[in-house]
């Protein structure tokens, strides 16, 4: 289900990341930018109510009325293990990647909280949470084979449903947050500042507003003292 879901999500983003780069016109003069975040919450939303739900409601239910499947084949650990490797091999370069993008004096998780990109991070926390939703897969399964207790499968489908319900909503909120207008970081609404202030004919700079109107773009205005 997550695998199914996960697609389809990546659908969205791309569908996002193709309006974002429309030009500006008339009826957009800030251009197409929040398109991103618009279907990056569309999809967010499809993590947490398919992913997480679907899961959820078939892992109650085998805690409740036992589980489907009681033998687990060489088949079953051969899907985790293919799992495991694919969306490890995303996530090691992703990571990569980001790693080679932050700032020097930036640590990682720091540079993460402040992303604004939410397809690489919808990327980044999908495949995490899937690398981690196989561990808990394998441990249940491994503990259910060991001990011909099927309640330990059905655990790690609750913990897996959990999950994927605690990254739908960190990326509902990211998406949301960027969609109402976040204000653009200081240090950079500081050097614009500085170079206002930096020409002769200008005396002073105020009531200033900015916001992000895309991953690499934003909006600044202010009142200028000639």
């Amino acid at each position: 289900v997550h695998s199914v879901v996960d697609c389809g999500n990546q659908s969205l983003l791309l569908l996002g990341l193709r309006d974002s780069g429309n030009v500006a016109d008339r009826s957009h003069p800030y251009g197409y930018g929040k398109s991103v975040y618009f279907w990056a919450l569309v999809s967010a939303l499809g993590t947490f109510f398919l992913g997480a739900g679907v899961s959820m409601t078939h892992a109650v239910g085998n805690l409740i009325e036992g589980p489907s499947v009681q033998d687990f084949s060489w088949q079953v650990w051969g899907v985790l293990g293919v799992s495991f490797a694919i969306d490890g091999w995303v996530l090691g370069k992703t990571v990569h990647e980001l790693r080679q993008e932050m700032p020097k004096n930036a640590t990682f998780i720091k540079y993460i909280q402040n992303m604004r990109d939410p397809a690489t991070l919808a990327i980044l926390l999908e495949d995490g949470a899937a690398c981690l939703g196989i561990v808990l897969a394998i441990a249940g399964i491994g503990a259910t084979q060991a001990t011909g207790m099927p309640v330990f499968d059905s655990l790690a489908g609750v913990g897996i449903s959990a999950l994927l319900g605690a990254m739908g909503l960190i990326l509902v909120r990211v998406n949301h947050r960027f969609l109402l207008g976040s204000a653009v970081d200081s240090e950079i609404t500081e050097g614009i500042n500085k170079i206002l202030v930096s020409q002769r004919s200008i005396d002073g700079v105020h009531s200033i507003q900015s916001q992000w109107t895309g991953p690499e773009t934003f909006s600044y205005e202010a009142e200028v003292d000639f």
